[in-house]
Order: structure tokens, then C-alpha cells, then sequence
């Protein structure tokens, strides 16, 4: 990583700002702003890699601005900024696209060493959008029923299934199976206004007069298959329209396909070829290859401490549901492997969330498994700050003879 990389800093404190000033201004190229509604010019004036965004902030805050700045630039990198009562809050952010949050006051090296991965990682996900991500397909999408028979012809597809099961993988494999020879494309249709959809998809003719008149292409010519998940939301005015492109058109959805509301001449097509993808935790069978392929996965890609995870964290993941499926799991592998300091992964490192559902904790209160989760927590950020009780409770927000009683 070099000067080349951009990094964006959103807070309304100066002395925060001033704080990431001294940490990246010899390393990195770096740009502020006081404002959520400033850091959306930024970005709109600027390619920025990785963004550290404050949760509160007068006007639009940092959610609302998290929201808008992943619609101009979703390759850009975020990490919100918090104090330790607005945890709850930076979770949510994650939900929405933020990749990690950092209490303040936060440690200088883990700042440098979560930015330095955040830029391998960009620079991954961009050669992804460049269709590399699909390289080395996982085993397990040849075995999802109906997929072998859908690349032996053009046909238009639906696949079906909950949120984060692989449509977008299992498409891209039809796609390559084909002898089409034009590109795989994938298009967003949530969050945009209709204006945009229209002209990245059917192009757009400008010129005042037939001098200057030109033409941009839309990726409907552009494209050999395009896929698009969650089909519903296009907009309807241009469902009947995307019926008569020459590309192939896969779509994804999470609807039940009687309850699919779209245009009848776009569900008709799409309805004769439905391939439907079971949740993770119907698959059983599968979950231990599912789990090392992203495993694995995560170990070449990331620069980290972690060598291995250890029998006891990997059967908690391994038994657990998964409501997010395999995006969920790739994810939480992904953050695993990036921010574990340590070279084995144990059960105390894994998110709380899937620590309760765990069947090991479920004989207990509820509210012994929060005391015995915080009381680790608190003993892993004491020995990370060296036991310096005074800095582990200002990072805690606590005074330290409270800090004294939780452990």
C-alpha cells in the first residue's frame, strides 16, 4: 500500500480528525470531513478506498451518511467510528455495509493494521467487479439441483432462495458453462432511482442538436448474461421493457414465486426455468466443505495472525444455523481471520450472537453466558493494553474500580 491509496475521514471533532491526521498523513492520502453531508462530496469528487466514519454527527449522521456513501462508491471500505455506548448502533451499521468499527480512543497500530487489510481487501473486491471473483468456482455449487441442465441452453432463469445463499455464483457458473463469449454483468437495481436504472441498462442518447447528437451504450447490449438479484424491485415501468433485450437475464429472489408481484410478461419468462437454492442449514452434509472452502479462502487473501481455528470454535460454527446462510458465514470467517490477533481461533474470539445459540451455553441463564462473554472480553482488552486498568476502562467507558468487580 502506498500514498496512492485514499482514505477518508468523517468526524465533526477536530481532535479526532487531527488524531487520524498524525497516523496516515506520511503513509496514505488522506481527506476529511466535519460533516456527513461533506464526506458525501468526497466521495463524489474522489475515489476513496477506505472511509473511517463517525456514528454521531449533527445533520445526516453516520448511518444515514454510511447508506448514501455505499450507493456512490460500493467498493469503498468502512469502518465506523464510536464511543462504547453507541456499539449497538455501529452493529447496525455492519448490517448496512460497514466492514468493522473502532472504539474510541483507539490503538494506533491495530488503526495502521485494520487499514493496510482493508486495502488488500479492496483491491480483491475490485478485481472481483472485474469478474475474477468467480476464478476458482466452489465445489459445492455443482451439486445444487437443475444447475447443470440450465447451462446447456440460454434460457432465462429464476433462482430462488433465502437472502444470502450463492445466486450470484451459481449464476456466474451458468453463465460459464455457456458458450457465451460477452461478459457476465451484475446489476443493482435496490437504492436507485428509476432514471439511473433505465440509462445503465438501455443506454442513453444525448445532443441538442444532430451535430452533437451520441449514444452511450447500456449493459443489455453490453452484456452476454446479466444477473439480477432480487428482480422485484426493478422498477415496474421497466419490466416489460427488459423483456425484449438480447442478453440473457438470470434473476435471484427471496420471494416465494407465487408471491412474486412483477409484470406478467417478465414472470412468464422467467418462471419456466426456477432453480432453487436450500438454506445452509438444510445442507448439512455440505457445511463442513462450505466452511473450510471459505476458510481457506480467507487465510490466502488476508494478511493475519491465524494459522488455524481450533476444534472447539470450529464445531460451534459448524452447528450453527446460519439465518444469513453463506454470506453470512463468509463473512464472519472473513472478520475472523482479519482481526484475530492470535494464530488459533477459539471460541472466545467468535461473535456473541452465535456463542448463545451455541448448544454449550443454552443450559444457561442468559444472563451467567452476557457475565461469563463479558468478563472474556474485558481480560482479552486488558492483556492487549498490557493490563493497563486505566486505559482498558476509559476504552470501556467504566471507571476502574468497576472494571475491578467484572473481573
Amino acid at each position: 500500500m502506498s500514498m496512492e491509496s485514499t482514505i477518508l475521514v468523517v468526524d465533526d471533532e477536530t481532535s479526532i480528525r487531527e488524531s487520524f491526521k498524525l497516523i496516515f498523513s506520511d503513509k496514505y492520502h488522506l481527506l476529511q470531513a466535519a460533516s456527513g453531508e461533506g464526506a458525501i462530496k468526497q466521495i463524489a469528487d474522489h475515489s476513496v478506498d477506505v472511509a473511517y466514519l463517525d456514528i454521531r454527527m449533527p445533520g445526516m449522521d453516520g448511518i444515514e451518511t454510511l447508506k448514501r456513501l455505499k450507493e456512490l462508491s460500493p467498493q469503498t471500505q468502512v469502518v465506523m467510528v464510536t464511543a462504547v455506548n453507541d456499539v449497538q448502533r455501529a452493529s447496525e451499521a455492519i448490517k448496512l455495509g460497514a466492514f468493522n468499527y473502532v472504539v474510541k480512543p483507539f490503538d494506533v497500530d491495530f488503526i495502521l493494521g485494520l487499514t493496510k487489510d482493508l486495502l488488500i481487501r479492496k483491491g480483491m473486491l475490485s478485481a472481483f467487479a472485474e469478474g475474477s471473483k468467480y476464478d476458482c468456482l466452489p465445489p459445492f455449487i455443482k451439486g445444487i439441483e437443475k444447475i447443470e441442465e440450465m447451462t446447456l441452453s440460454d434460457d432465462w432463469i429464476l433462482i430462488s432462495g433465502e437472502p444470502g445463499v450463492e445466486k450470484e455464483w451459481v449464476a456466474h457458473y451458468i453463465h460459464q458453462q455457456s458458450k457465451e463469449t460477452k461478459p457476465f454483468i451484475v446489476f443493482e437495481v435496490e437504492r436507485k432511482p428509476q432514471s439511473l436504472i433505465e440509462k445503465e441498462l438501455f443506454g442513453l442518447v444525448g445532443g441538442n442538436t444532430v451535430a452533437d447528437i451520441r449514444r452511450e451504450p447500456g449493459i443489455t447490449e453490453e452484456a452476454g448474461t446479466i444477473f439480477i438479484d432480487n428482480i422485484e424491485y426493478l422498477p415496474r415501468a421497466l419490466q416489460n421493457k427488459i423483456v425484449k433485450i438480447p442478453s440473457r437475464l438470470i434473476c435471484g429472489s427471496s420471494v416465494n414465486q407465487q408471491e412474486l408481484d412483477i409484470e406478467k410478461s417478465l414472470k412468464d419468462r422467467l418462471l419456466k426455468n426456477i432453480i432453487h437454492i436450500p438454506p445452509l442449514r438444510a445442507r448439512a452434509a455440505d457445511i463442513s466443505v462450505i466452511f473450510d472452502y471459505f476458510f481457506d479462502k480467507a487465510l490466502r487473501e488476508h494478511v493475519s495472525f491465524v494459522r488455524k481455528i481450533s476444534p472447539e470454535a470450529r464445531d460451534i460454527l459448524t452447528s450453527y444455523s446460519w439465518p444469513g446462510n453463506i454470506e453470512e458465514l463468509r463473512v464472519v470467517l472473513d472478520r475472523l481471520v482479519l482481526i484475530c490477533q492470535n494464530s488459533v481461533i477459539k471460541p472466545e474470539n467468535l461473535p456473541l450472537n452465535i456463542l448463545i445459540s451455541s448448544s454449550d451455553v443454552h443450559s444457561l441463564p442468559l444472563e451467567e453466558v452476557y457475565s461469563e462473554f463479558e468478563t472474556g472480553f474485558i481480560k482479552l482488552l486488558l492483556e492487549k493494553n498490557s493490563n493497563n486498568r486505566l486505559k482498558t476502562s476509559q476504552m470501556l467507558g467504566i471507571q476502574p474500580r468497576v472494571l475491578d468487580t467484572k473481573i
